[in-house]
């Protein structure tokens, strides 16, 4: 959570986050769970070794999980 809210200031209106290893911990598992509600990030994609958050406007609130 640290790094993001550090970066967070520095992030385009269009931006993109990849973070690695979200489910690597509980720790882990739950700053995923508080980036993904956080109020600049409009989408998330859980990838379960990595996730992705968009910070766009443009895009509605939604939350995609593929396992594979």
């Amino acid at each position: 959570m640290r790094y993001f809210n550090m970066i967070k200031p520095y992030l385009s209106k269009n931006g993109i986050v990849v973070f690695d290893d979200i489910n690597w911990s509980s720790q882990m598992r739950k700053a995923w769970k508080d980036i993904k509600k956080d109020k600049q990030v409009t989408m998330s994609i859980d990838l379960f070794f990595m996730g992705i958050v968009f910070v766009n406007k443009n895009l509605s609130k939604q939350d995609f999980i593929v396992r594979f």
